[in-house]
């Protein structure tokens, strides 16, 4: 088969690509054209990873570029998949698992708490259970959130995250598994 050895490693501004996602709002075109898209195929070891890099100034906007990039990046699924997806119809409006948390970002502290109320209805997310199909069918779902620190972290706390010999980088690893079977694994509680 052809192009099955190809590795793909691209970066792209989104100053001109914002235009192409559909279902952005004009206030989220703006915001999305300040990222970065980085992505690596490697057909071969059947690889596909995709990460959109924000700047920003303040860790309120953190909580806003963290949404618009799982918009982005389920919009982008959706118009790849389309009508491939497992369920044999189109894909349902995407959710992400940030959807499922209360996530805080201030000068000095960083919280991420599930909301048990929410998360109890979690089967009723058509997305969530699509994705969960998809995953059956060993298309999984991975997710890293890395966390680069402005000073050393005094405290770091949660079951997925690694702490850098600095503590200037927190790393907090995650998939669909963990989050439908154990999703206090995706909390976390950083003071710096």
């Amino acid at each position: 088969m052809q192009g099955a050895d190809q590795v793909i490693d691209s970066s792209i501004s989104m100053v001109e690509g914002a235009d192409s996602i559909p279902n952005l709002t004009a206030e989220e075109r703006e915001l999305a054209r300040k990222g970065n898209l980085r992505f690596n195929v490697d057909l071969k070891n059947e690889k596909f990873l995709t990460r959109l890099s924000f700047p920003f100034k303040t860790p309120a906007e953190i909580i806003v570029y963290n949404k618009l990039s799982g918009k982005i990046m389920a919009e982008t699924m959706k118009e790849q998949m389309g009508e491939g997806m497992p369920m044999g119809g189109e894909m349902p409006e995407p959710s992400s698992f940030d959807d499922y948390y209360t996530v805080e970002f201030t000068n000095g502290l960083l919280t991420k708490t599930l909301n048990k109320e929410k998360f109890a209805k979690v089967e009723d997310d058509e997305y969530m259970k699509s994705m969960k199909e998809t995953a059956a069918m060993g298309l999984t779902m991975k997710a890293n959130y890395v966390i680069n620190l402005p000073r050393p972290a005094k405290v770091a706390e949660g079951k997925g995250i690694k702490l850098s010999e600095d503590k200037m980088k927190v790393t907090i690893s995650s998939d669909l598994d963990d989050f439908l079977d154990d999703p206090v694994k995706l909390e976390f509680r950083i003071e710096y």
